[in-house]
């Protein structure tokens, strides 16, 4: 109810956050079918999948479900989850994100929207003097195919990182004085 609130009120471009299976959230599909609305997906039940396998049938079921609702592919915003590094197993996870972003175009034949939480990797078991794993993870995420990510924008490292980026993406002209 709260969704649909919002999408009739509010006048700039809304973007539902977001959807994910299991979690009682199918309204969300109608208002973003409803209203013509990206939304975000979740590639997550109760807890992350725990394997790329896993990952990439969720990505195929909720997308899919997502299509039967009438929202299609280029209003489908995919949120992977990043895992914290501190995770048992969050390298591994992190590793099959950067595969599960170059698969998905392949899965579904056409460019796909993502997007992740750059802040999610580093947790505070991480330790305080990994911070630059943050660029670095970003740069990869973006070679693989992510196109969004929320940042934090005082964080000069990052927005070197992105202009970075931007510049061997083609998206912008190198200029040194940027870096």
């Amino acid at each position: 109810a709260t969704m649909e609130l919002a999408a009739r009120k509010w006048n700039g471009q809304v973007v539902l956050n977001g959807y994910a299976a299991g979690g009682g959230r199918e309204g969300a599909l109608k208002v973003a079918a409803d209203h013509g609305l990206e939304i975000v997906v979740f590639l997550m039940e109760a807890v992350p999948p725990p394997d790329l396998a896993s990952r990439l049938a969720l990505a195929t079921e909720l997308v899919g479900r997502c299509s039967m609702a009438g929202i299609p592919l280029d209003k489908i915003i995919i949120d992977p989850l990043v895992a914290p590094l501190g995770w048992m197993d969050g390298q591994k996870r992190d590793r099959d994100l950067l595969e599960l972003l170059r698969t998905l175009p392949v899965i579904f034949g056409e460019p796909v929207k993502s997007v992740v939480g750059l802040s999610n990797l580093l947790t505070r078991s991480a330790g305080g003097g990994a911070g630059f794993v943050g660029e670095i993870f970003l740069a990869m995420m973006a070679g693989a195919g992510l196109t969004h990510a929320m940042i934090d924008v005082s964080d000069p490292k990052i927005l070197r990182a992105i202009r970075a980026v931007e510049v061997f993406t083609g998206e912008k002209p190198f200029a040194a004085g940027e870096f």
